[in-house]
C-alpha cells in the first residue's frame, strides 16, 4: 500500500495536461509502478516514466474532438521518495485493455516494483 499523501496526490492530479481542469474527487483505486527495480537500481532512463504517459496520449473526447492528443487521466506521472513514478488507474484495464497490458507488461519486464493503491 502507498502512503496516504501519494494517494491523495494520485487522486487530485489533473486529469490531462493544459486544460486545468480537476479529476472528479472520488477516490480510484490503482497501481504505483514505481522506477526501482527488484534489485534496487533507479530504472534508466530517467524519463521513463514521462515517456510511458506520452505512449498513452489520447486523441478522442477528452480534448472535445478538436483533434489534440492529451495525457491520458488514467495514466499520471509522480515523484514519491525522491523516485519518478507511474499511477495507472484500475479503469484504465476496462476501457482499454492493450494499454493497461503494455503498461504491465513494461513495468514487468523491466523488474519495477508495483505497488496496489
Amino acid at each position: 500500500m502507498i502512503d496516504d499523501v501519494t494517494a491523495r496526490a494520485a487522486r487530485r492530479a489533473p486529469g490531462h495536461a493544459g486544460g486545468g481542469q480537476e479529476e472528479k474527487t472520488a477516490a480510484h483505486n490503482g497501481v504505483l509502478i514505481k522506477g526501482i527495480t527488484s534489485a534496487g537500481h533507479v530504472f534508466r532512463p530517467s524519463d521513463w516514466a514521462q515517456r510511458m504517459a506520452a505512449a498513452a496520449t489520447v486523441n478522442c473526447g477528452y480534448c472535445g474532438g478538436r483533434g489534440e492528443g492529451r495525457y491520458n487521466p488514467h495514466v499520471r506521472v509522480l515523484y514519491v521518495d525522491g523516485l519518478t513514478c507511474l499511477w495507472v488507474d484500475t479503469v484504465l484495464q476496462e476501457i482499454d485493455a492493450p494499454l493497461h497490458m503494455f503498461i504491465m507488461r513494461f513495468a514487468s519486464d523491466n523488474h519495477l516494483k508495483v505497488v496496489e493503491a
